[in-house]
This record gives C-alpha cells, structure tokens and sequence, in this order.
C-alpha cells in the first residue's frame, strides 16, 4: 500500500515537472516570435527611409484634442439624427 502511494506522488511530481516544461517551452516560443516580430518591424522602418518631424507638446495635445473633437462631433450629431428619426416615427 505504500509503494502505491509512493508511485502516485511520484506520478504527480512527474506531471508537474512536465506541464512546468512545456509552460516555459512556450513562454520561450511566444518570446522568440515577439522578437522576432520587433526585429522585423525595425529592418522596415530602416528599410523606408523614415524621417521624424520633432512637434512640440503643445502642439501635438492640441491637434489631438482637436481630432477627438471632431470624432465627438460625428458621434452626436449620429445620435441626433437617431433620436430625431425615432420621434418622428413615434409621431409619424
């Protein structure tokens, strides 16, 4: 009876040693494909020849804050039309 209980944790240790090897196996896997994935992104932009325009802080909070404005803008005036076309359904 021992011996039976020595083997099933035995087993055990065994399985956990092995579902702790293959986690890390692909860990180190997703790792690998992450930098690889980075080291091509970096050849292409050498490759296009980019160059950087350098912008003030200032600036570039007010051009996106600009942007949000507009996409604000085109949101509500959907909900206008919205709520306009459902009264007059209601109505209609």
């Amino acid at each position: 009876m021992k011996l039976g209980n020595a083997l099933r944790h035995v087993y055990i240790y065994i399985y956990i040693y092995i579902y702790i090897y293959i986690y890390i196996s692909n860990v180190f896997t997703l790792f690998s494909f992450v930098i690889k994935v980075l080291l091509l992104c970096l050849q292409k932009y050498h490759e296009m020849d980019v160059e950087v325009i350098r912008k003030d802080g200032l600036i570039l909070i007010r051009e996106m804050a600009a942007e949000v404005k507009n996409m604000m803008d085109i949101k509500m005036n959907a909900v206008m039309v919205s709520t306009v076309c459902q009264f007059l359904i209601q109505v209609g």
